[in-house]
C-alpha cells in the first residue's frame, strides 16, 4: 500500500548485507517507491554515473567496502548535486559523529529499524528535497 504523505521516490539503497538491502527494497517498494539496489559503492556510483534512473535519495551502509557510506555520500553528491543521501548503521549515531562517520545534518536510520523510522526518515529526506 502507498503512503499518500510521501511522494514517490526513486531511491538508491546502498549496502553490503544481502538480507537489509532486501528488507529495504521490499519495504520502500511497498510504500510506493522506485528501489534500486547495489552491494557497494563502486556500483551506487556507476548507477548515479549510468543515468538510467534520476536518483532522488541514497540510503547508504556508514560501513561499506572500498570507501566509507560518508565518503560514498560527498561523491555521490558532487555526481548528482540534488540527491539527499542518509546513511545507515547498527552503531550508534553518537559514536559515529564522534568519529566524524556522520555529520550532525546527515539523515540516519539506525539498524534494526521499524517501519515507522524509515517513513520518518523519508519524510525528513522530502522536505530537504523541497528546501533544496
Amino acid at each position: 500500500m502507498s503512503d499518500c504523505t510521501t511522494p514517490k521516490l526513486q531511491i538508491l539503497v546502498v549496502d553490503d548485507q544481502p538480507d537489509v538491502r532486501r528488507c529495504l527494497s521490499d519495504l520502500l517498494t511497498a510504500l510506493g517507491h522506485l528501489v534500486v539496489t547495489v552491494p557497494g559503492p563502486t556500483e551506487a556510483l556507476n548507477e548515479l554515473q549510468g543515468r538510467n534512473v534520476q536518483f532522488n535519495c541514497m540510503i547508504a551502509d556508514v560501513e561499506l567496502p572500498i570507501m566509507s557510506g560518508g565518503i560514498l555520500a560527498e561523491k555521490a553528491t558532487e555526481l548528482e548535486p540534488g540527491l539527499r543521501v542518509a546513511l545507515m548503521s547498527g552503531y550508534p549515531r553518537e559514536d559515529l559523529e564522534a568519529e566524524g562517520h556522520v555529520i550532525p545534518e546527515q539523515a540516519f536510520l539506525p539498524k534494526p529499524f521499524r517501519v515507522d523510522q524509515l517513513k520518518g526518515l523519508l519524510d525528513v529526506v522530502t522536505e530537504q528535497r523541497s528546501i533544496a
